[in-house]
């Protein structure tokens, strides 16, 4: 490999008429223009007995909660469920009694779902609200929930190397004045904590990911007895290019693989490519994990990031690759740029 890799030389031709054809930037990847790829992290914090952060996400449990609804002027009724997004916008939703046993589950899409976004305290956390209404459910199931001393709901999702099960506490069902409502069921209470891997953590902790095939097994539990469960693991990602705004005050970055969590400020470039800007000095975003899960990733700048005006330019008829021993690319260069012949060292470098 290193004498082929010897005998490969590319050749940038700069030319004033290659200016006046149709050119596209040429891409150095992160990793070699000025910054320091860290390893993707795994972060929570335990904000307080019912909150807790993944990522850049808010899971807020006192919002679990399920309410019947009255359809129309008769006896019958739906349920209408409500959950902190941001984890789980699809898979199984399943009612449950005291003993664990599935009263009624159904399988939901984010389609189905009317999402809010929650006002809350941690502005730069997202949090949203989902809502969920059944079709109508059977008399039978309604009368098996008055008699149960609790039941609770959870939406779980499965897939590959990944389980996500987020669970309400424990909730139960009574009649008042000519209605049936839904009330928390009093019980000793938890202490909410947090356990990685089998051993209890702090309400604080970062655990890094070295290795693509490390699993990460988290479970979250808040005062009430709602609680998260979570297995997942970091997914894939190349980052083709990184270069400064013309402002200096974001970095552009652009990217394959696994994408970020909050697609808000994403560019798709093409199939499986990404483009997005952050800020240059605050050099973070959150990619998906396996299931959807937020993972930290960071740069570090050690070096002077290019501006987007002062790259060089190739024509779009280059080739993307090729077999050759030897390639001429025509392009041009920044202003003010000194050309000199290119090596085989210097071109893979």
């Amino acid at each position: 490999m290193n004498m082929i890799l010897a005998f490969f030389i590319l050749a940038l031709s700069f030319s004033a008429a290659a200016e006046n054809q149709k050119s596209r930037s040429v891409v150095f990847q992160a990793d070699k223009n000025g910054a320091q790829v860290l390893p993707q992290k795994f972060e929570y914090t335990l904000l307080d007995a019912e909150k807790i952060r993944i990522g850049d996400i808010l899971i807020d449990a006192a919002t679990f909660n399920f309410q019947l609804v009255r359809s129309g002027s008769g006896e019958t009724y739906k349920i209408k469920f409500n959950w902190p997004a941001g984890i789980l916008t699809q898979g199984q939703l399943i009612l449950m009694n005291n003993n664990g046993k599935a009263l009624w589950k159904t399988t939901i899409t984010e389609k189905q779902l009317k999402m809010t976004p929650m006002k809350t305290e941690f502005a730069h956390l997202r949090a949203e609200l989902a809502e969920y209404t059944s079709d109508i459910i059977e008399p039978l199931l309604l009368n098996t929930m008055q008699q149960l001393p609790f039941i609770n709901f959870c939406i779980s999702a499965v897939g590959d190397n990944t389980k996500i099960y987020l669970c309400s506490r424990e909730l139960y069902v009574s009649s008042a004045e000519n209605d049936i409502v839904v009330k928390d069921r009093v019980s000793s209470e938890k202490k909410a904590s947090v356990e990685i891997n089998g051993q209890m953590l702090g309400p604080q902790g970062i655990i890094v990911l070295n290795d693509k095939d490390q699993n990460i097994f988290f479970r979250s539990t808040a005062e009430s007895g709602a609680y998260l469960e979570i297995e997942t693991r970091r997914k894939e990602v190349d980052f083709k290019d990184l270069t400064l705004s013309e402002n200096g005050e974001m970095l552009i970055l652009t990217a394959s693989g696994t994408e970020p969590v909050d697609s808000s400020n994403v560019k798709t470039l093409g199939e499986n490519l990404w483009q997005i800007e952050i800020p240059a000095n605050r050099p973070i975003i959150y990619l998906k994990g396996g299931g959807g899960i937020p993972m930290r990733q960071e740069f570090f700048i050690k070096g002077t990031v290019p501006k987007e005006s002062l790259r060089p330019t190739i024509t779009s008829e280059a080739p993307d690759k090729t077999f050759s021993s030897s390639v001429t690319l025509k392009g041009s260069g920044p202003s003010g740029a000194r050309l000199r012949p290119s090596t085989p060292h210097d071109s893979f470098r």
